[in-house]
């Protein structure tokens, strides 16, 4: 069964309540991924929405505990104007990860158009903070913070590796 981690809860609903608002910047926190051994990376995705303007781009990827290593990472993913309605974008991407290990997981903006969150957890603050325009992609490692602030919401979508056994399948075989 698929877990979520991140800034929500196991089922992907997004946890913070707090509204905000940036360009041109990257946040990270830190996530323990959730299980036990492998668990293959399925999606990352960001709740927000753009309330007016040109193109606007999000884009999340992961690293290891130190944020040294960029694990996986999303394209730019597009966010149409939608009013003030946060929805999830998410991408497929694929990786393996390590149940029980901690990780960070990265938002960067579009460096010119406001992103808004209506769901940022205003309580996290060790997540990370720093302006630069991560639009070509995110950098193989995190640079030094810019201080501390509220992280927006992000998830991870992890699966236990090799799937579940189907105990209802037996297998016969013919003589």
């Amino acid at each position: 069964m698929a877990e979520y981690f991140g800034a929500c809860d196991s089922a992907g609903v997004a946890s913070g309540s707090s509204i905000n608002a940036d360009n041109g910047v990257c946040f990270w926190h830190t996530y323990t991924c959730p299980g036990s051994g492998s668990q293959t990376l399925q999606t990352l995705g960001a709740y927000c929405h753009k309330e007016y303007g040109g193109n606007a781009y999000v884009r999340v990827g992961i690293y290891n505990s130190a944020g040294t290593t960029l694990i996986a990472q999303t394209s730019g993913m597009a966010i149409t104007v939608n009013d003030t309605v946060d929805s999830w974008l998410e991408e497929a991407v694929s990786a393996t990860l390590t149940g029980g290990t901690d990780y960070i997981i990265a938002w960067a903006a579009h460096p010119s158009v406001n992103i808004y969150c209506d769901h940022v957890d205003g309580t996290r603050s060790s997540a990370d903070y720093k302006v630069i325009d991560y639009s070509a992609g995110l950098p193989s490692s995190l640079p030094t913070s810019g201080g501390t602030y509220a992280m927006y919401a992000v998830r991870a979508k992890v699966e236990a590796a090799g799937g579940a056994v189907d105990s209802n399948f037996f297998f016969y075989p013919y003589f």
